[in-house]
């Protein structure tokens, strides 16, 4: 869905009234003239975007992460499709008994490095 039909569904289905507050990443779809002419229709609408490079305040992209360390990485899959059906299966596990992400401390290139003696 693009970002222009998100927006344009969202208006639709939020009651008139109170502002609305959107976190978003800085894909550059987010601020396009197209876009941007569209919130200035609808000054209830704000935007509210994370800091450049920060991608461990993106909780989307740090379930990501937990898929790619826990299931991509360590499985060994012989095709897409056993591929396709480890991750549906992980998902599945994950929603029966979901964990916030944000609780979470990756594991940093840094903490890989052994120490200067």
């Amino acid at each position: 869905m693009s970002s222009k039909k998100f927006l344009i569904k969202l208006d639709q289905e939020i009651l008139a009234g109170p502002d609305v507050q959107l976190a978003l990443d800085n894909n550059a779809s987010h601020k396009t003239p197209v876009i941007k002419t569209w919130l200035l229709a609808r000054p209830r609408f704000h935007l509210r975007f994370t800091p450049t490079g920060s991608s461990l305040l993106n909780l989307v992209e740090r379930w990501f992460v937990e898929l790619t360390n826990k299931q991509i990485r360590r499985g060994v899959h012989i095709s897409v499709q056993a591929l396709e059906k480890d991750i549906r299966t992980w998902i599945a596990a994950w929603n029966t008994n979901p964990q916030p992400t944000s609780e979470r401390r990756p594991q940093t290139r840094s903490s890989n490095v052994s120490p200067a003696i």
